[in-house]
C-alpha cells in the first residue's frame, strides 16, 4: 500500500512540475475595474515576465483601469504601472492558483471642468487567482486585484510562454 502511495506521490510531482518550464512570457488582459461601489468601467493591458520555478515568476505590466464620467463635468482616469511577484501554486489537469504581491505606480487625472489635475502614487499590489495551461506555450487566467484600496480588479489574461 505505501509503495502505490509513493508512486502517485512521485507521479503527481511530475505532472505538476510539466506545467510551466522556467522562461520569459508575455500576455494580454481584458477586466473590469469598480472604484468603491461606483460603476464599473473596463480595464485593458500587457505584461511581462519571467518564470524562474513553477511556483516563482517576476512580471511587469501596464493596465488602463478605467475612465469615469461622473456627471456635470467631473471625470476621472487612472492608468497602473506594475512590478510583482507571483507565486503558483500547480494543481492538476493543468489547473493552477496563484497570489501576487508588488508595487503599483498608480497614475491618475482628474477633469473638473475642462481643468485637469494628474497625480502619481506608489502602492502595493496584491492580487489571487486561477489559471489553466492549454500546452503549447498557452495558458489563460483569471485575477482579482487591489492596485488601491478603493479600486478592485477583476481580469481575464491570455499568456503565451517563450
Amino acid at each position: 500500500m505505501f509503495k502505490k502511495i509513493a508512486a502517485a506521490v512521485a507521479l503527481s510531482t511530475l505532472a505538476a512540475s510539466s506545467f510551466a518550464a522556467p522562461g520569459f512570457y508575455a500576455g494580454a488582459d481584458l477586466g473590469l475595474t469598480q472604484i468603491h461601489s461606483e460603476n464599473n468601467e473596463t480595464s485593458f493591458g500587457g505584461f511581462a515576465g519571467y518564470r524562474f520555478t513553477d511556483n516563482l515568476s517576476a512580471e511587469l505590466g501596464y493596465r488602463k483601469l478605467g475612465n469615469w464620467d461622473l456627471g456635470g463635468g467631473i471625470g476621472f482616469k487612472t492608468e497602473q504601472t506594475h512590478l510583482s511577484a507571483v507565486g503558483t501554486l500547480p494543481l492538476s489537469n493543468g489547473f493552477s492558483v496563484f497570489g501576487r504581491l508588488g508595487l503599483n505606480n498608480l497614475h491618475g487625472t482628474a477633469t473638473v471642468d475642462k481643468i485637469k489635475v494628474s497625480d502619481n502614487e506608489v502602492k502595493v499590489l496584491y492580487g489571487a487567482g486561477v489559471g489553466y495551461d492549454f500546452g503549447s506555450n498557452v495558458s489563460a487566467r483569471v485575477e482579482v486585484q487591489k492596485p488601491f484600496a478603493a479600486f478592485t480588479n477583476v481580469s481575464a489574461s491570455v499568456i503565451y510562454s517563450f
